[in-house]
């Protein structure tokens, strides 16, 4: 910078030296202590302001948006305003060989913005409407004057909404103009809204040293065949705050989405791993479907994959973006050794209150409302695992030395509710919609229906500097925010530790082989009916999970029946001694064949340590 400012300017017609200099532009505008500004010198066109500010601020200039870059006032293109109209309010008038004209007269409530106008749809293509709108304001006014011209506003219609307006004035126009209906393709991509749907998961380390919840999760569904590759992205970079990280995430779901993300515009399908599963092994026909994508975003007025990429990570790190540590805020508290803690204080619940009313306290909303009271104040990182872990382990602790009481009672379903509330959030999905309005055109009704719907500029999150983005209107939303079910909190307490044991065992060439599979050629016991993982077979013994509840009780009934059946016929197992596996209760059953078929009911046999 300093060169250039004694010395001039200077041509350099190095390209690697040209990259050099363009990305020094955003550390230098930062280290700058004055006015500064970007000026766009094409060869054959007046020199034209790029962005201009104060310095000490922090940019980021992406050169592929500042090629693509055109003057303000260079477009007359002007954006539609987004309606649904109510076809029942609408009346035929007339029509020529191109448009069909109506008349809107609305009593509904907030419909009187467009009470008493005429409704202009055209038959052919509707996209030359653009230029009709432009010749009216730009021409036509001119000639003749304002006071003499309506130009009128030109709006945008969804494809349904066209098609309701075409089958409701069908038969009340000519015969011999119904052979032309109106044109429902959406052929003019402005306002067109993209919606880039992530689910970011867990964003916390939760074993020290480890990867993330996500990324041990993929060594598990390596090893179980369910996907074929591992992937990149990384929920902890995600919701890092970290311009960089967020990026790298961003660009590693796109090149292996599983589920991660996906890219919608106007509600269609753009991008998910469904498109890229055809071709996952082709690299060439991977590059055209994202080419495709480019284009796409790029007819809707948006700029490039890549560059929408980093927009939505400079957006996700920007100072006004609080959702990513109020999500990692609750998620603290179904992380890392709270699951184990919270499945133990939901078994003390069951012990002293029942299964009825542990269903009403963990399903009820008022329990949730209360679970949330404070929340605010607790960490967003890695220090509120371990608050939450201790305020666990303190309650427990309670319950085992003091009496249980209401206000025990309350402090249970508190945490047990906070901790499944931290499991609703490791599972969300976060919509973030970007949709391009020009500043032309935004017309203070258009504006006030933005903010209605929760967009806000772009340039509010700090990154308008980096992509000449004006026009562009941003939003984030948190969906799939159903409650977990109680039931899950078993399963909870050894999720982690099941995901870490196939991280650990990832190096293995080929599945751990079961521990009752016999040796090759020897017949091999199979468990029909139930479940694979409640049966087991060692030797002549049958291991069979006690179900527990009034299942578990009916199945025992049965099997102590059995030892007093008169008949032999009716001896079908002969159960012996529980004991105690991995926190389960299980039977031990002796099977019978054939030849064991004369054997008295009351037959025993040493009870086997567990």
């Amino acid at each position: 910078m300093a060169r250039e400012l004694h010395e001039g300017k200077r041509y350099n017609r190095d390209i690697r030296k040209l990259r050099v200099t363009f990305d020094a532009f955003a550390p230098a505008v930062r280290a700058c202590n004055g006015v500064w500004c970007l000026v766009k010198n094409s060869q054959g066109a007046a020199p034209e302001v790029y962005e201009s500010g104060q310095g000490e601020q922090p940019i980021y200039f992406n050169l592929e948006a500042a090629l693509a870059w055109e003057p303000s006032n260079s477009s007359s293109r002007p954006s539609p305003s987004v309606v649904d109209l109510r076809v029942q309010d609408l009346t035929y008038i007339m029509e020529g060989n191109l448009n069909i004209v109506c008349v809107y007269n609305s009593s509904s409530e907030g419909a009187d913005d467009w009470r008493g106008y005429a409704l202009r749809c055209r038959k052919g293509d509707n996209s030359t409407y653009r230029v009709d709108c432009a010749f009216a304001k730009q021409v036509a006014v001119n000639i003749l004057g304002c006071e003499y011209v309506d130009a009128g506003e030109l709006i945008g219609l969804s494809p349904e909404n066209v098609k309701a307006i075409d089958e409701a004035i069908f038969d009340s126009r000519g015969k011999s103009r119904q052979s032309k209906r109106l044109d429902c393709t959406v052929r003019d991509s402005s306002g067109t809204v993209l919606a880039v749907k992530l689910k970011p998961k867990c964003g916390l380390v939760e074993k020290q040293g480890l990867p993330s919840r996500y990324r041990l999760f993929q060594s598990e569904k390596m090893a179980s065949g369910k996907i074929h590759r591992i992937s990149s992205y990384d929920p902890v970079k995600v919701l890092s705050k970290q311009p960089k990280m967020v990026l790298e995430s961003l660009k590693a779901a796109m090149e292996e989405p599983q589920n991660n993300i996906r890219m919608f515009l106007d509600g269609k399908m753009l991008f998910s791993e469904d498109v890229l599963a055809p071709v996952e092994d082709d690299c060439a026909a991977k590059q055209a479907i994202h080419d495709s994508i480019d284009q796409a975003l790029l007819e809707a007025g948006l700029p490039g994959t890549d560059t929408v990429m980093t927009m939505l990570a400079g957006a996700l790190s920007s100072p006004s973006m609080a959702m990513p540590e109020r999500l990692k805020r609750i998620q603290c508290w179904a992380a890392g050794e709270t699951a184990p803690l919270a499945e133990q204080l939901y078994k003390e619940l069951q012990d002293h209150c029942g299964e009825a009313a542990t269903h009403d306290l963990l399903t009820c909303v008022t329990s949730f409302e209360r679970s949330v009271v404070g929340i605010a104040d607790c960490f967003s990182d890695e220090a509120g695992i371990a608050v939450a872990t201790r305020a666990l382990d303190d309650l427990l602790t309670r319950v085992h030395q003091g009496p249980w009481d209401v206000s025990v009672e309350q402090e249970v379903v508190r945490l047990l509710c906070r901790f499944l509330l931290g499991r609703t959030t490791h599972d969300v999905s976060v919509l973030l919609n970007l949709v391009y309005v020009d500043p032309k055109d935004l017309t203070p009704m258009l504006e006030q229906k933005l903010q209605k719907m929760r967009f806000k500029p772009i340039e509010l999150f700090g990154i308008g500097n980096q992509f000449r983005c004006n026009g562009i209107w941003f939003r984030t939303t948190v969906v799939d925010l159903d409650a977990k079910p109680y039931s899950k909190i078993p399963e909870y307490a050894r999720q982690l530790e099941h995901y870490a044991t196939a991280y650990y065992n990832r190096g293995n060439s080929t599945k751990k082989e079961k521990s009752e599979d016999k040796s090759e050629g020897e017949p091999k016991e199979e468990a029909i009916g139930g479940h694979d993982d409640s049966i087991r077979f060692e030797g002549e013994v049958v291991w069979k999970k006690d179900q527990g509840g009034q299942r578990g009780e009916a199945e025992l009934d049965f099997l102590r029946a059995s030892l007093e059946a008169s008949d032999p016929k009716l001896l079908l197992v002969c159960p012996l001694a529980h004991r105690l596996r991995s926190g389960s209760v299980v039977v031990f059953l002796r099977s019978l064949g054939i030849s064991d078929a004369g054997l008295p009911g009351n037959v025993k046999a040493p009870v086997r340590d567990g």
